[in-house]
């Protein structure tokens, strides 16, 4: 028995250009990423996205339920180090239109609201080695994961290491008010910081 493939055998363009986004998103570290049924009919392509943490949704019902609010969403982090000294923490506050803390609108999506990220690290042996890069990355890629997508993160005019720390994870200053903070003596504006996804996602 002979067996020919024809010269125009593979993917249509549709199906491999769809296949091409699916990876392109794997390789960016998007998460999560569904897909509605599976993307293509191929099982190998199929099993090695899944392996990958692309999830398929077999339903409508499963569909809808992505569109709910999330539950349990953590306000705070507790961070330790692997040898269980307790070094601090990360949070997440709501801002209100003017970039001041507010409490969340009951019943409102929360995922539909300004969320500032705080990171605190007690201990000061622990302020330089990255432990603050780490922990705040996990935290904002946790948020994202959750829906939560207009995020920042604020801060004083002297607080050189957490102005670094922001604009190296991709946060952007959008608001400054000049004279907002007394620190040791010497006033500071108050500075807030908005997440730039695609510069967080570099």
């Amino acid at each position: 028995m002979q067996v020919r493939v024809a010269k125009s055998a593979g993917f249509c363009f549709g199906v491999q250009r769809a296949v091409d986004t699916v990876y392109e998103q794997v390789e960016k570290g998007v998460r999560p990423i569904y897909t509605f049924g599976p993307i293509i009919h191929n099982e190998v392509v199929v099993r090695d996205l899944e392996e990958k943490g692309v999830k398929v949704l077999n339903s409508q019902k499963e569909l809808e339920a992505l569109e709910k609010p999330p539950e349990g969403c953590r306000w705070r982090l507790e961070l330790d180090t692997t040898e269980g000294v307790h070094i601090g923490s990360v949070s997440r506050y709501c801002l209100d239109g003017d970039f001041s803390w507010t409490e969340a609108a009951p019943g409102a999506d929360p995922r539909a609201l300004r969320w500032a990220v705080g990171l605190d690290i007690c201990e000061s042996a622990y302020w330089s080695g990255g432990w603050g890069t780490q922990a705040l990355t996990a935290f904002v890629r946790y948020l994202l994961s959750q829906g939560y997508e207009d995020l920042y993160t604020q801060t004083w005019s002297g607080n050189v290491r957490m102005v670094g720390l922001a604009e190296k994870l991709g946060f952007r200053e959008c608001r400054r008010k000049a004279g907002l903070r007394l620190v040791r003596g010497k006033i500071y504006d108050g500075l807030t910081f908005r997440l730039d996804r695609d510069a967080f996602a570099a």
